[in-house]
C-alpha cells in the first residue's frame, strides 16, 4: 500500500506530483509525532508506562518520517532511481502480491481478534466486549467500503 496516493502510471511529471504530495504526508507524520511526544511529555508522569509507550509512538512516528522524507527526496532528486521505483509500484505483479498479502494479513488478524474474544469471555469479559467491538467496527466499515466500491464501479 503506498499510502494511499492515486497514480495511473503516466507520465514521469504525474509521479513527481505524487511523490511531492507524499512528501506532504511524511512532514505530516513528523508534526503528529512531535505533538504526540509533546503531549506524552507535558500531560503524564515521567517514567510511567503510558508516557514511555505515548512518547516510543511519537519518536516513532518522527523516525519513520524522517526516514521516508529522506527517501521519497532522493527519488524526487535521482530520475533514475524515481523510473525505477514507479516500475516496481506499478507492476501488475507487485501490486497482486501487495493485495494477497493485505488480504492474508486481514483475515489472520480477524480470526486472531476472534480467538481472543472467546478466550477474554471466559476471562474478563469486559475485554471480551472491547475485542466484539474492534471486530464489529471492522465488518462495519468494510460493508460501507464494500458499497461504496460497489456503486464507484
Amino acid at each position: 500500500m503506498k499510502f494511499g496516493m492515486k497514480f495511473n502510471g503516466g507520465q514521469n511529471k504525474d509521479y513527481k506530483r505524487t511523490l511531492q504530495n507524499r512528501k506532504r504526508l511524511f512532514v505530516g507524520m513528523i508534526v503528529v509525532g512531535a505533538i504526540i511526544s509533546a503531549l506524552s511529555f507535558l500531560l503524564l508522569k515521567s517514567g510511567g508506562h503510558e508516557a514511555s509507550y505515548t512518547n516510543g509512538f511519537g519518536v516513532g512516528l518522527i523516525a519513520i518520517g524522517i526516514i521516508l522524507s529522506f527517501k521519497n527526496k532522493q527519488m524526487l532528486d535521482n530520475k533514475e532511481k524515481m523510473e525505477k521505483n514507479k516500475r516496481e509500484e506499478f507492476d501488475e505483479r507487485n501490486i497482486a502480491i501487495n493485495n494477497q498479502a493485505l488480504i492474508t494479513a486481514v483475515r489472520v488478524f480477524i480470526l486472531l481478534l476472534v480467538l481472543i474474544t472467546i478466550i477474554t469471555a471466559f476471562v474478563k469479559p469486559i475485554y471480551s466486549v472491547i475485542f466484539a467491538t474492534m471486530i464489529s467496527t471492522y465488518l462495519l466499515l468494510y460493508l460501507a467500503a464494500y458499497i461504496y466500491h460497489q456503486r464507484k464501479m
